[in-house]
């Protein structure tokens, strides 16, 4: 008895039995949403692309393990000829190791993609057409490119089996702008 009276009586005199302020938890700096709908994978996109959150990224494209779909890119015209090689055989993991490449070249510096007169298009049952301008800008140290891109983009969006939207088929084309997001893909490759 008398040696538990010294230990709380220590125990007091160390704080240990009082009140602390409480830890803030800590964020991950990922905003992901789950895609219940074709908006969703949009805004979801922007979000990784302004958090060069590369796991992220590629849960905007479809996952062949719940969709019978596979992903498909389309670059430009002026980007296929200028990168043929590359863009030859471009599959998920070429989209993967791009993207890996371009957020490392620069990992503090500033990105952003903004959408320009969106619309979005059903078909049914189970797909969705996006079509919009966009203008990328993700600061990088590859001297040989501009840091912003602009032009037209299509995305084919479908309905997996577990209910997610996901981007399937992805083309690029160019309007006015010297670079496109084809020209980041292909140097970043």
């Amino acid at each position: 008895m008398f040696l538990s009276l010294i230990v709380l009586i220590a125990a007091a005199g160390c704080d240990l039995l009082q009140t602390r302020e409480p830890k803030q938890p800590s964020s991950s700096g990922s905003t992901f949403v789950p895609p219940t709908s074709a908006d969703i994978v949009i805004s979801n996109l922007q979000a990784a692309i302004r958090e060069k959150n590369k796991e992220n990224y590629l849960r905007c494209l479809v996952d062949t393990n719940f969709s019978a779909r596979a992903f498909q890119f389309q670059p430009t015209t002026e980007a296929a000829a200028r990168y043929a090689t590359v863009f030859n055989n471009w599959t998920e993991a070429s989209e993967e190791l791009y993207f890996k490449n371009l957020s490392e070249s620069r990992p503090t510096g500033f990105s952003q993609l903004d959408f320009f007169n969106p619309v979005f298009t059903q078909r049914p049952p189970d797909e969705v057409l996006f079509e919009a301008k966009y203008h990328l800008i993700f600061q990088h140290q590859n001297s040989s490119i501009p840091q912003e891109g602009r032009g037209n983009l299509q995305f084919s969006l479908v309905l997996d089996r577990r209910s997610i939207w996901s981007i399937y088929r992805w083309i690029d084309s160019r309007d006015t702008s010297e670079i496109t997001w084809s020209d980041f893909k292909g140097t970043f490759r």
